[in-house]
């Protein structure tokens, strides 16, 4: 179903009710989507998240609302409304949204998974895909959503923590030959996102080639940076690992994952093992994970 509209608002506002449109029709008339758009234009009189739900809301009280009032239809109603007023808060400060249009099939797939999300938390996540989707159609795959819409609390938080590790936005540093009281990692903590197609489960190696233009290592969201001991100017590291398949990087880029201390250390004095070249190794503490 694919309804035209024309509110006269900006690219990000305009784009999220046309995906409103083509992917909940099943739940929303017409009459109800020029609703949302009313209220939508409104949007820069609106100055907090609540206030732009509570619109959506009110805007969605129709004769079809009325006469399904079953608690799962309300949930499902308030589970769609709280993820599009996180999406459109994250949209307000959007300077950049591609004239791609959403496509209509991803836009049925993603709200007939993200009506079951009630955690808020997770709720967050959602509103961040669907932002970052009509900023740039293609960003997350169908698979993408469809592992996320499966995944309990408890499995996306052990994902979460496993990314404070994560080497550069795609990598994790496992050496299986390693004393295991020497790893800050163990196969149990690849075990569930392996499974869920997260992490490849294939044993890889990464070459970096560190030099003074280019002397960086990410590990969470944190920055770290290479010196070395004169005359040297650049070395090569050689890390051992699993990598983070194409879904676990599209959902990487949601998690601001900070390491505790004890992480970074650990991660500076593997670097620091792998070159004697190596002078000094450190830390850029306001590095953000978008």
């Amino acid at each position: 179903m694919d309804i035209n509209i024309n509110t006269g608002l900006e690219k990000p506002f305009t784009k999220l009710i046309e995906v409103i449109s083509n992917g909940c029709y099943y739940l929303f008339e017409p009459l109800q989507i020029k609703r949302i758009a009313k209220a939508d234009s409104e949007a820069s009189l609106i100055k907090a998240e609540s206030d732009l739900k509570i619109q959506l809301k009110q805007a969605l009280v129709d004769t079809k609302v009325a006469q399904m009032q079953s608690p799962r239809f309300q949930r499902e109603i308030n589970n769609i409304v709280d993820i599009c007023g996180i999406a459109a808060q994250d949209l307000r400060y959007a300077d950049n949204v591609s004239d791609i249009p959403v496509d209509q099939d991803w836009s049925a797939h993603f709200f007939d998974r993200a009506k079951n999300i009630s955690d808020e938390q997770a709720k967050i996540l959602w509103g961040k895909i669907l932002a970052d989707e009509i900023k740039e159609p293609n960003s997350f795959s169908y698979k993408t959503l469809e592992i996320l819409s499966t995944m309990s609390k408890k499995e996306a938080d052990a994902f979460t923590n496993l990314l404070k590790h994560c080497i550069d936005g795609n990598f994790f540093v496992f050496n299986p030959y390693m004393d295991s009281h020497q790893r800050i990692l163990g196969l149990s903590n690849f075990k569930e996102p392996m499974s869920f197609g997260l992490v490849m489960p294939i044993e890889l190696s990464i070459t970096k080639d560190i030099s003074e233009s280019n002397n960086s290592i990410k590990v969470g969201n944190k920055q770290l940076y290479v010196s070395f001991e004169p005359p040297i100017s650049k070395v090569k590291i050689t890390f051992s690992g699993y990598g983070l398949t194409t879904a676990g990087e599209q959902l990487a880029r949601l998690v601001n994952a900070t390491p505790d201390d004890d992480v970074v250390n650990y991660y500076i004095e593997l670097i620091k093992s792998k070159s004697d070249d190596i002078y000094e190794i450190t830390l850029k503490d306001n590095c953000h994970q978008e």
